[in-house]
């Protein structure tokens, strides 16, 4: 089984398990601006609309933390594994994953301000630049809600059909990440695809898709509780069904807290900031 884990070598497919991505030129003529001003207002009423066909922004905000309980499944290639997740969210940032393959745990999180992943064959990671910008995105507890925050372009792309649905299609373009694209149910307003892009250890950019399949009503909200995550170019297929769903519930205050590994990686990134200030410093001097 730990083979299938490191399948194609690598081990950073599973930065696309915890959490499913929350996916992402004006024109010198003026006639084209205003046509491109209105594709953007059509767009944010959209996103403001599959809120309200959530539950709404009010019942939303209400929560302080959700705690999700279900399976995973992995396919690479013809071969498949199973295994069981947990998911810890909390107000405002933060945020506990956990990913069991029969004893191969796979964790990851934040507390607000370090974001990190734990995976039994490559040890502890943590997010530094533009990869630390995005996870804040996604991180954020019911992050959806402050699209407005995050992508200062959102843009309506017309109707596409989504497994025999219509959709509109919302291209939203971030400040920092790849563009995600959202493609909302015409009829009902929610999620049903959302397409993105993702670099692996190698620097190279992975198409990612995630179909949300099914939705559970949780406290008088509609919340996604079966997704498929595809990464077509490494022949992976991530499908992730909560089997219980719970807001305001009770989370020990250690389940945030950074491990130890994550600790000793966090003093290490201080000290060569320290180091690197000094040198700095002293060929200022010089």
């Amino acid at each position: 089984m730990i083979g299938l884990l490191r399948a194609n070598g690598s081990g950073s497919w599973h930065r696309y398990v915890a959490v499913l991505v929350a996916v992402v030129g004006l024109t010198n003529a003026v006639e084209q601006a205003q046509a491109q001003d209105k594709k953007q207002s059509k767009a944010e009423k959209m996103l403001e609309k599959s809120i309200e066909a959530r539950g709404g922004r009010a019942a939303f905000e209400k929560f302080e933390n959700c705690v999700f309980k279900g399976t995973i499944e992995l396919v690479v290639g013809e071969q498949r594994v199973e295994g069981t997740i947990e998911r810890y969210e909390a107000k405002p940032s933060k945020t506990y994953t956990v990913i069991d393959f029969e004893g191969a745990k796979i964790q990851s999180g934040s507390n607000g301000k370090i974001h990190w992943r734990y995976h039994p064959m490559y040890g502890a990671s943590i997010s530094e630049g533009e990869e630390a910008a995005v996870d804040a995105r996604r991180y954020r507890f019911n992050s959806f809600l402050y699209w407005r925050e995050y992508f200062p372009v959102v843009e309506y792309a017309g109707k596409e059909d989504v497994d025999g649905r219509s959709c509109y299609k919302i291209v939203m373009t971030p400040d920092v990440g790849p563009p995600v694209t959202t493609y909302l149910d015409a009829k009902k307003g929610v999620p049903l695809k959302i397409e993105t892009t993702r670099k692996d250890d190698e620097g190279n950019e992975l198409a990612v898709e995630s179909r949300i399949v099914d939705y559970m009503r949780v406290s008088g909200v509609l919340v996604a509780s079966k997704t498929t995550t595809t990464l077509p170019s490494i022949n992976r297929t991530i499908t992730t069904t909560w089997e219980s769903i719970e807001y305001d519930a009770k989370i020990p205050k250690l389940r945030f807290l950074l491990p130890n590994d994550v600790n000793e990686l966090v003093k290490e990134a201080k000290r060569k900031a320290k180091k690197k200030e000094a040198k700095e410093k002293g060929e200022k001097k010089e």
